[in-house]
Parts: C-alpha cells; sequence; structure tokens
C-alpha cells in the first residue's frame, strides 16, 4: 500500500545472509566464506498516516522566497528523486514545539541508518520529541525494515525501539563485537543503549550498563579510545534547562514566546564512556581531560584526524568555541581545536556550531572539516594543510555566500556523482515558526543546498529534476546511506513536525570510473572499523577514505565506505591499503572494476550490487 505523503512544503515556481551465500557470482577470488547470522520479522505494513500536525506547523512562516531553486544553475550531474510514497514510512516527527517555546523543540531530532539484521540492507529508525505538556498526546521512534527496491516495513514493535520521550541523537556501533549493530539514542531526559539479540530484536541496557543519564543529550558517537577492540561512547550535551525555569524571551506586552538565544542557558558538560567489556560502561570524562572545557555541544563526530592512528573526537558547540579532542594515547585527550585552527571562524569568533561533516575533499590524502552554523554566518570550511593546520578557507573554495541567508543543520560530505570528489549538501530551517508575529522577516521553512566539488573548488547547483530542491523545508538531521546498494549515498531527512523525506540519488554515473563500495570488519581492531583508512593511489591523484562514527546532526550514516578512483585500468588489479589502527595495517588486491565487497583482515568476500 503506497502512502501519500503529508506536507506543508512550499512548491517553488519553475547468520545466512543469501547474499553472501556459497555461489556468489564475484569479480574477486574468493578465498572463503562468512557465515553471517541473521533474522526476518514478519511484519504487517504500516497504517496510513493520521493527517495532524502541531502547534508549530499551524504557525508557520510559510511565504517562499522568490524562485530558490533557480539562484544557482541547474546540473546534469546531480538528480534526486522523493520515493517517500513509494517507501510506506509514515513515521511524523514531533518537535514538541507549543506556545510555551521549550527549548529543546527548537533543535529537532536525528535519524540512524544501520543493518538491523545483517542482510546486507540499510534499516532507519526516526526519532521524535514529545510535547512538554503531560496532557499531550505521545509519539514513539520508529523503525523500518528495508525490503528492497525502497519499501520498508515498520517493524518498530517487535524490535523494540519504540521509546517515547524526548529523543534527540542516534549512534550505532557493535558494542559487544557480536556482529550486530547496537545503538544509542540521546534524549532529554534518560538516554536509551539496545543491545541487538540478534534475531532482529533489541534489549534495553541503558540503566544496567550505567548509560542512562538524564542531562540533555545531542549527538553522540562511538570511537575506541585505548585500541583495545571495545567500543566506547562520547555523548555530547547541550545545556542546563528545566521546563519549569524556562525563560520568557518575545514580547512580553504581547505574550508571544520565541525561543532563546543559546546564550540564556548554562553550557552542560559531555561524557565520555569506557567500554568494559562486560556490558557495562565507566564514565570517564574527569579521567579522559574532557572535562577541560564545555560548550553546548551539538555535532559530534568521531575519526582520525591527524593521521597517527588513534581516533579523535570533533565537536560543534554552539556559541562556543568548537572542540577537538586529540586522542594522546591511554585513554587521554588533549583539545587542540584553537591551536590547529578549527575552534573559530576566520575572524576569531565562535560560530553557531550545529551539524559537522569531514572528508578529503580535496584530495590530498588528509581530511578536512565542514560545519553548518547559524544565519548571518557562513557555514565553515576547515582545509587541513601538510603540518597539520587547518586553514577556514568557506570564502575561498565558494562554500560562503549561499549559505549566509539560512540556519544549517544536517550536512553530508560524500561524492554523490561518483566522479571521485566529495560534495557538501545542508539541510536548513529556521528554529522560529512565528516570526511573522514578532513583524520580523525570515522563513521557517527554506531551502536545501548542495554545492558541487570541482577539484576542490565548490559551486551551488541545482539538481534537474529533483523538486525537493525546489521546495522549502524545516530541515534537522539529515543521514546519507546507501539504501538501494547501487554504490551511491541516498539522503534521508528529518523534519520538524513532518514526514520525512527519502531521496533517491539518481546522479548519472560515468562508465569510465570504478567505484568500489567497502565494509571493513576489524578481527583485532574493533569490529566497526571505526578509524580504519583505505588508500589507493591512480594516477596523481590520492584516494583516502576513512571510517567515522556520527556526523551530520544528531544522526548515524552508513558507515560503509565508497572509493571513487576516476581514471584506472579497467580489469586491473588495484593495491588498497588498509590501516586498521597502530601497529596494524594490511594490503589487498582488488580488480578495478565496481562492485561491492566486505574486507575483513586480508580478506576479500565480494558482495552484488544493484548497479543503474
Amino acid at each position: 500500500m503506497s502512502v501519500a505523503p503529508l506536507r506543508t512544503n512550499w512548491v517553488l515556481p519553475s547468520p545466512d545472509m543469501a547474499w553472501l551465500q556459497a555461489g556468489v557470482q564475484g569479480i574477486w577470488s574468493l578465498a572463503g566464506c562468512i557465515l553471517i547470522g541473521g533474522c526476518s520479522p514478519s511484519s504487517s505494513m504500516p497504517p496510513t498516516p493520521a493527517a495532524t500536525h502541531s502547534a508549530a506547523t499551524k504557525s508557520l512562516d510559510n511565504q517562499p522566497e522568490q524562485a530558490l531553486g533557480s539562484r544557482f544553475p541547474v546540473s546534469p550531474h546531480y538528480q534526486f528523486t522523493s520515493v517517500l510514497a513509494e517507501s510506506q514510512i509514515d513515521f511524523q516527527h514531533e518537535s514538541g514545539d507549543s506556545l510555551t517555546k521549550a527549548f529543546p523543540a527548537a533543535n529537532g531530532s536525528g535519524i540512524g541508518v544501520f543493518d538491523l539484521d545483517r542482510d546486507g540492507q540499510r534499516d532507519l529508525l526516526f526519532l521524535t520529541n514529545n510535547q512538554f505538556e503531560p496532557d499531550q498526546s505521545r509519539h514513539a521512534n520508529r523503525c523500518y525494515r528495508n525490503l528492497g527496491s525502497f519499501r520498508f516495513a515498520d517493524v518498530t514493535s517487535q524490535c523494540g525501539l519504540g521509546h517515547v520521550g524526548h529523543s534527540a541523537g542516534v549512534a550505532a556501533g557493535d558494542i559487544n563485537n557480536d556482529g550486530f549493530v547496537d545503538l544509542y539514542v540521546t534524549c532529554y531526559g534518560e538516554n536509551q543503549l539496545y543491545v541487538n539479540c540478534g534475531d532482529g530484536t533489541f534489549e534495553n541496557v541503558s540503566r544496567s550498563s550505567g548509560t542512562a543519564d538524564k542531562r540533555w543529550g545531542t549527538s553522540a558517537a562511538f570511537l575506541d579510545i585505548e585500541g583495545d577492540g571495545l567500543l566506547d561512547l562520547y555523548v555530547g550535551n547541550y545545556a542546563r534547562w528545566t521546563p519549569e525555569e524556562s525563560a520568557f524571551c518575545g514580547d512580553h506586552k504581547r505574550q508571544i514566546r520565541m525561543y532563546c538565544s543559546p546564550k540564556s542557558v548554562v553550557p552542560e558538560n559531555d561524557i565520555l564512556y569506557r567500554n568494559q567489556g562486560d556490558g557495562s560502561f565507566a564514565d570517564v570524562s574527569e579521567s579522559s581531560g574532557i572535562l577541560a572545557t564545555t560548550g553546548r555541544s551539538q555535532g559530534v563526530l568521531t575519526l582520525d584526524i591527524n593521521d597517527d592512528s588513534r581516533t579523535d573526537i570533533y565537536v560543534t558547540n554552539d556559541l562556543n568555541p568548537n572542540s577537538l579532542w586529540i586522542n594522546q594515547g591511554q585513554g587521554h585527550f588533549e583539545n587542540q581545536a584553537n591551536a590547529v585552527g578549527v575552534a573559530y571562524d576566520q575572524n576569531g569568533a565562535a560560530q553557531a556550531g550545529m551539524g559537522v561533516a569531514a572528508a578529503d575533499a580535496n584530495r590530498d590524502g588528509r581530511l578536512d572539516l565542514f560545519v553548518t552554523n547559524f544565519e548571518g554566518e557562513y557555514n565553515a570550511y576547515y582545509e587541513q594543510d601538510a603540518s597539520g593546520f587547518f586553514n577556514e578557507v568557506s570564502q575561498l573554495r565558494g562554500l560562503a555566500a549561499a549559505s549566509l541567508p539560512w540556519i544549517g543543520w544536517g550536512t553530508v560530505l560524500t561524492d554523490f556523482d561518483l566522479d571521485g570528489w566529495p560534495d557538501v549538501f545542508v539541510l536548513n530551517g529556521h528554529t522560529d515558526n512565528n516570526m511573522h508575529e514578532m513583524g520580523r522577516e525570515g522563513n521557517y521553512a527554506q531551502p536545501a543546498l548542495l554545492w558541487r566539488n570541482e577539484r576542490g573548488q565548490f559551486t551551488p547547483v541545482t539538481p534537474h529534476d529533483s523538486p525537493f530542491f525546489l521546495q522549502t523545508h524545516p530541515g534537522r538531521g539529515v543521514a546519507c546511506g546507501d539504501l538501494d546498494n547501487d554504490l551511491d549515498g541516498d539522503l534521508i531527512c528529518n523534519q520538524q513536525d513532518l514526514l520525512p523525506d527519502i531521496l533517491r540519488n539518481d546522479c548519472p554515473h560515468s562508465a569510465d570510473r570504478v567505484v568500489l563500495q567497502l565494509e571493513l570488519v576489524g578481527t583485532e581492531f574493533n569490529r566497526e572499523a571505526i578509524g580504519a583508512m583505505v588508500y589507493v593511489e591512480s594516477g596523481e591523484l590520492k584516494v583516502m577514505e576513512q571510517v567515522k562514527s556520527g556526523g551530520s546532526y544528531l544522526c548515524a550514516n552508513d558507515s560503509r565506505l565508497t572509493v571513487v578512483i576516476p581514471s584506472a585500468d579497467k580489469g586491473a588489479v588495484g593495491q588498497f591499503q588498509i590501516r586498521w589502527g597502530e601497529n596494524s595495517s594490511t594490503v589487498v588486491e582488488l580488480p578495478l572494476v565496481s562492485g561491492r565487497a566486505i574486507i575483513r583482515g586480508n580478506r576479500v568476500y565480494p558482495l552484488p550490487h544493484e548497479g543503474r
């Protein structure tokens, strides 16, 4: 049954996985076979969504800007098609917005992309907030199993992920190395840790694990602090706030409330949990050094930023300097954001620091950082040089001007058109939906933006035949994942008080490029391979991709790596160096033909792909 999308967007003018069974015909020489357990929970199709909206959507400032989509040239290199109607996803977000303007309601919720049952398809978890008034109806997080061909089944009740509360962010990772992805959901209120039972269900171990913190959680990410093979957990917290102490911001005379400034709330400390290996986690925030500085955390990304084989932590902070926690080894971190140039904008000012993404955007073999910010503050692009210092070059690289009018949240830095150069996507949306009542200009719903990367220089473009980019949206979290296993990244967008949108990547692929999608599985390293890097050289171009956790805004993205080799001798054998961690690396040989594979240690297991 197809579900018609319920929207208030404003259209502007003009183990036994069958896919890994014996007999798979692959292009790689298969030296062995992985036996992976899975489950196929039965479920009925979800009901048609109720045509209801919260108080927030009833007062949207929905006067569109002038032909936003026509501001930028239409590019034939990009096309994104909304497939929500046929997806059978009927989740609708609840922001928690009301006349009282409870602060957490402004910030939205995220999305998790993960493989629930190891059938090779990426499944989805949608998070939602709720009203802070106790007499209001309650909404649950929803989990959808990927049935293939962009069709999904609601398995929330079966899998046990339907938390009802004030959910914000999600992190995905295998905390017990049993081969199944576990989930951590941050909330305003008690955070939730779910262990995957391997049969399509999850067990809530929040309290027994010691991770049920009750502060105002935002983004979270997994990492292996000490290289012991166990995933530890970083949890970002925003501020100290309670409904009872909520300040009145707005027009007292007319009793019109708006959301208060971030400066009205005191920043809260983040948390670093160490995995004890027995199902419990220890709070090592103080001993690790991360309490040395505090900000209003919004985005969290774990990655090896300085190429020393240790996983670091980058945190975007709202109107506080961003933090870069460099792993010093032995469980200790040092904030070097200011020293290496990623704490402030180029004028030395702290920005709103919302979403974050990282990639080697200029193909020099080093990771660069992209951070979304508030209106009037352009999005920041930090380019890493050979010394390890970052230069904020958003204006020089063409990323600043187009972002200035909008409030950026979720962001993706990935190669959408598979030309070898990572592009930038940003989902925008204002915090206030009643600006017109205050006599202020501006739109609550705002356009999503896409920048094409042309050898390290970025140009804002409008994808052709892509209505989503000619509409405006009250956007928040956006996750990226290959939902149809055709080697390119699709987009899943969460919107305040609306249905989400699922954007199938229909960008044309050039036949002269080799595209390899690699799923790394650690053996001596953590099984999720977070922090692992893949290197390959093609002529003068250095291709480096890294497994990261967190990123975007409140989201968990597809952890598989897409390696694009623009010019390759097809059919030849390429050498791929994989650095798993300190003193651990392997070299595998892969024929230079587009495809998918699992790499476990030094063994390669080919997978079929649904190429277009």
